[in-house]
């Protein structure tokens, strides 16, 4: 705090501020000055002065007695503004302290704006300003035994573990900002530093494709470490001794996260559950944690469920019954007479998007009861289900019946529109949007003889140049009153056609790429590893990312129905293949000539 004492003194008693003012014992007996005012410091009045030296420098100066109780009343209000941020806190002093906002209960990733925010309440809730500086963290020891904490000789430092034997430290020294980034290659994507504390000699991990390392722990001269490096986050091993590295876990849907250690075990969380994985034994297994408790939200009740939380709602034909979703159950309600139904009756899994039929005899929604998505079909009773499995199962938006009751179509979050044949349970792609957008423009609906759908999309053609063009060529026309003739469309189109050159699509590039590797479009997208065929395929996905504007998850889509890691991967391989292979280098140099032609 500002001259704390003598702050809350001018607080409490206006008539003393602006004049010089300092906070002590009487100034005939042998006292020090506890605090001065800023208009005191300007006479080089300064805290544990004589008083009578104070006196000396400015006959002016008021002095008052100390009141602690006040100070201290003040203080907890502070550090109550303190609590609101963190509850690392080391107090100094009533008015000083030493805060760890690492992580920070307002997930704020900037130390000079948790900062400013702490300056702001302190100053609404008390009347009183406040200094605050902003520095890295650092690490400190502090001996089990009890006394004060020992700065360990590291400039900067966030999340890290000192080896058994106490040797070495193994630390991250930034914190990420956003640990929930996918395949962050930014700046801030750090490796894991290792320093001797003997020498101070530092190692760090290598870092192939500049990915980040996070959470180191030891077994014995070994640190385990989470990294990216395959485009999923999994546990690497790196020998302090040796600087050797090797992964130990492959896992490829879900990331891993929160690693942990004792001497010969390590302990982590992937997919929502815990997994033990003993590193001498190599014996692995999933950790099954049950957790009794009498809770009231565990126990079985009967909740009144307000308007405004139901949601999806949808009219049957016959307008007698409404469908509800509410907090992952399907419901049947009637308009007058008859009763509510649970269709569904799901606990433990999520079921979304009901729809009635064209006839009222039957409802769709997706559920993830089986751990992935899939289409159901009931009767009106929910009593005759029928689950239908969906390809490549994502997440998927709000099914459409066409109007004979036969065909259902809905969107995925990989922007398709799919539609699945209820008499075959087969399903096809209609058709994909090229650009990742928040507004999900693709809903389809349905002509009234169910053989058309219709539906807006993303486009890469200029449609509103040419729409603007031919406004202006009528104008022309109309104005000038001239003929509307080939020579006038002709110049009034080179106004607005810049550059002619062939927009590159998707399809072209892999209609391109397949002809230059002699092969089909279908064998370019199969799911084949044989390796001429893979090499072709991220070739494709390469100049995708290149020429066009569409998202990995279209590319991946589009290019093999890959997701949008493997695209990422295949763009990283394609670069790194480029420096190191030289007739790999020549076949994207020949490609990348064709397509820019």
């Amino acid at each position: 705090m500002d001259a704390f004492y003598a702050s809350v003194e001018q607080l409490d008693q206006p008539h003393l501020r602006g004049k010089p003012l300092a906070v002590g014992g009487p100034s005939e007996k042998r006292s020090v000055i506890a605090a001065a005012s800023y208009e005191a410091r300007k006479y080089g009045v300064r805290s544990a002065m004589p008083s009578a030296e104070a006196f000396r420098r400015c006959p002016e100066l008021k002095l008052v007695p100390p009141r602690f109780p006040r100070y201290q009343e003040i203080s907890q209000i502070i550090h109550g503004v303190f609590r609101c941020f963190t509850d690392l806190i080391e107090p100094v002093s009533l008015d000083e302290a030493w805060l760890d906002v690492t992580s920070n209960f307002i997930q704020e990733p900037s130390g000079t704006m948790i900062a400013k925010r702490i300056k702001a309440e302190i100053l609404q809730k008390t009347k009183l300003t406040c200094s605050a500086g902003v520095s890295f963290n650092k690490f400190f020891t502090i001996s089990l035994n009890g006394g004060f904490p020992k700065s360990l000789p590291l400039d900067r430092a966030a999340y890290g573990e000192i080896s058994p034997d106490g040797k070495y430290i193994a630390y991250t020294p930034i914190t990420s900002w956003d640990p929930e980034w996918r395949n962050y290659r930014g700046g801030q994507a750090m490796p894991i530093w290792v320093v001797d504390l003997n020498n101070m000699d530092l190692k760090r991990t290598s870092q192939p494709t500049n990915e980040r390392h996070l959470d180191p722990v030891w077994i014995g001269e070994d640190i385990y470490y989470l990294s990216e490096r395959d485009y999923a986050s999994n546990i690497w091993k790196y020998s302090s001794e040796s600087g050797k590295e090797k992964q130990i876990t492959f896992h490829k849907k879900f990331d891993v996260k929160s690693l942990d250690s004792d001497s010969n075990q390590l302990v982590y969380e992937q997919g929502g559950e815990l997994h033990l994985l003993e590193i001498l034994s190599g014996k692995y297994k999933k950790l099954e944690i049950n957790i009794s408790a009498d809770m009231n939200f565990s126990r079985p009740r009967w909740e009144t469920v307000r308007a405004n939380q139901l949601t999806n709602a949808q009219l049957s034909p016959s307008g007698k019954r409404a469908l509800f979703e509410h907090r992952g159950e399907i419901f049947s309600v009637p308009k007058k007479e008859g009763s509510w139904r649970n269709l569904s009756n799901s606990d433990g899994s999520a079921e979304r998007s009901p729809v009635w039929s064209p006839k009222g005899d039957r409802i769709a929604w997706f559920s993830d009861k089986s751990g992935e998505y899939k289409l159901v079909v009931s009767d009106q009773f929910g009593k005759e289900l029928m689950n239908i499995d969906i390809p490549n199962p994502t997440f998927y938006f709000k099914p459409t019946w066409s109007p004979d009751g036969n065909y259902l179509a809905f969107t995925d979050t990989h922007y398709n529109i799919i539609v699945l044949s209820l008499n075959s349970k087969s399903t096809f792609i209609v058709d994909t949007d090229l650009y990742a957008h928040p507004s999900r423009t693709m809903n389809p609906v349905w002509s009234p003889d169910s053989k058309w759908i219709a539906y807006s999309k993303n486009i890469n053609s200029n449609v509103r140049e040419l729409e603007g063009a031919i406004i202006s060529l009528i104008a022309q026309s109309s104005f000038n009153k001239a003929e509307i003739t080939v020579e006038l469309a002709e110049e009034v189109i080179n106004k607005f056609v810049k550059n002619n050159r062939r927009e590159v699509s998707i399809d072209y590039i892999q209609k391109v790429v397949s002809d230059y590797f002699q092969m089909d479009i279908q064998t370019l997208q199969s799911k084949t590893r044989k390796r001429h065929i893979v090499q072709a395929r991220q070739i494709a996905m390469y100049f995708a990312k290149k020429f066009t504007k569409a998202s990995l998850a279209s590319i991946g889509t589009q290019i093999g129905r890959r997701d949008h890691a493997t695209v990422l991967h295949a763009c990283k391989t394609v670069d790194n293949l480029s420096f190191t292979d030289k007739q790999f280098r020549k076949y994207v140099e020949d490609l990348n000539q064709k397509l820019s032609n």
